[in-house]
């Protein structure tokens, strides 16, 4: 013998489908939070990368030829880098731009405009980068797509973070990933 239900056929599913939906707006806001909170804004990484930045991979000794007289410990770039050292990057920037436009190199823009990105001008950093001919093993465009995401210029970035992840010595590849991937 059949039962009859109170409840038309038609309720019981839209019933059904209502809690369909719900289950998978309720699953769908679980994973945006939880994708949140494992990965790190792209403006997160370019905060975390700048906090331990080590001072021995931008501004070393021997970067810049040193054809002056004076001790090394005297030269502006000496006192540049171990300003640097010492997170002092404005008046690193300060004995940077001091020295003898004989000795401006592609090193010396390299030094120059990632001081321009540690004390907040990105828009100098991307000019002085710019400036350069050489890479230095991705370097150049690591620094120029962090300068890019400081201005928030994003499509920007994503080239350089391209160029990146394909330039010769790739020792920034796994941050330019992360960046990629925090950038969508």
């Amino acid at each position: 013998m059949a039962t009859i239900s109170d409840t038309p056929p038609t309720r019981q599913s839209w019933k059904r489908e209502w809690a369909i939906m719900a289950g998978l707006a309720l699953a769908l806001a679980a994973g945006t939070w939880w994708r949140s909170g494992a990965e790190p804004s792209a403006e997160a990484l370019l905060a975390e990368h700048l906090a331990t930045l080590d001072p021995a991979t931008i501004i070393t000794s021997d970067s810049i030829p040193n054809s002056s007289a004076a001790p090394a410990a005297e030269s502006p770039h000496e006192q540049a880098r171990i300003l640097f050292q010492n997170k002092q990057y404005k008046a690193a920037l300060q004995a940077m731009k001091a020295m003898p436009p004989s000795r401006k190199n592609d090193a010396y823009f390299y030094e120059l405009g990632v001081l321009y990105l540690l004390t907040q001008r990105p828009a100098k950093a991307v000019a002085t980068l710019q400036r350069m001919e050489d890479t230095r093993e991705g370097g150049k465009y690591w620094y120029l797509a962090l300068s890019y995401l400081a201005l928030g210029e994003r499509e920007y970035c994503r080239e350089e973070l391209f160029r990146a992840l394909h330039a010769p010595g790739r020792p920034w590849r796994k941050e330019a990933r992360r960046m990629l991937k925090a950038l969508g």
